[in-house]
């Protein structure tokens, strides 16, 4: 008489739809783990970067009868650090691998507060322009921050062996 599909009141869901879903959540869940990982390689290879420049000015200071040091400030035109000899910040000098003497941190979204750090010819590390205020009161750290303030790194330079973390 009556006859009854069974197939008709069937409830769930197909293999196909099942199949998109997890493909559309894999592909979000991609996308928002390349972007943290993003920020936080970028925090995280500048801190690098700034480490090899400071033991770069030691290792000059420490070769040559000259003192070295790396300052960094902020201006209108952004976070500006860049690389002197003789004691003297205007004295600029090109960093190995960059192509100008001044580095503008903004545009690679790090941020600090301004410093100069001079090394004198013992690779001790030195609060002023001319190497001749090593640190006293204990070691001097650096913090470099994402703009956005979310991710922190620190830089620690030990006085007076200069050794640099």
């Amino acid at each position: 008489m009556f006859k009854t599909n069974m197939f008709k009141n069937n409830i769930g869901f197909t293999l196909l739809e099942v199949t998109a879903v997890i493909v559309l959540i894999g592909i979000i869940s991609a996308v928002i783990i390349s972007t943290y990982t993003y920020k936080n390689t970028n925090l995280v290879s500048s801190v690098e970067v700034l480490k090899t420049d400071l033991r770069y000015a030691q290792l000059r200071s420490m070769n040559s009868e000259s003192v070295w040091g790396i300052t960094y400030d902020t201006c209108a035109d952004g976070n500006r650090l860049w690389l002197y000899k003789d004691g003297d910040t205007d004295n600029k000098v090109l960093l190995p691998g960059e192509d100008s003497d001044t580095i503008n941190l903004s545009k690679k979204g790090v941020s600090m507060g301004a410093f100069i750090i001079s090394f004198n010819s013992w690779g001790m590390p030195c609060t002023d322009a001319e190497g001749k205020d090593p640190f006293q009161d204990s070691d001097e750290t650096l913090t470099m921050s994402l703009i956005s303030g979310s991710e922190e790194k620190q830089i620690c330079i030990t006085k007076n062996t200069g050794f640099i973390q």
